[in-house]
């Protein structure tokens, strides 16, 4: 809401892949383990990984590539300095 409302920028979806390991079962307790795989200068990946919480069983992986736009123009102004900053903590060594 902060980088929309109070900045005008946007970060719309670029790309989403995701890749299943093994089926899940209906209703079945999933983690969901997420980082940031790449702050660039105007897009973030994210990436995922899912398990089965009883005992790990790796399900799935993906990514999501974001980017940072102007509203009013759709242009990829860089992603302000403070932002990437507070990515950064969460961010893949």
């Amino acid at each position: 809401s902060e980088l929309r409302v109070g900045r005008g920028v946007w970060i719309p979806r670029k790309a989403l892949t995701l890749e299943f390991y093994s089926p899940a079962e209906l209703d079945e307790a999933v983690a969901v383990q997420s980082w940031f795989a790449k702050i660039g200068r105007t897009s973030i990946t994210m990436r995922f990984d899912v398990y089965r919480v009883s005992d790990r069983m790796h399900r799935a992986s993906g990514a999501l590539t974001v980017v940072c736009v102007e509203r009013e123009t759709i242009r990829p102004p860089p992603l302000p300095e403070e932002v990437k900053a507070m990515l950064e903590r969460f961010a893949a060594a």
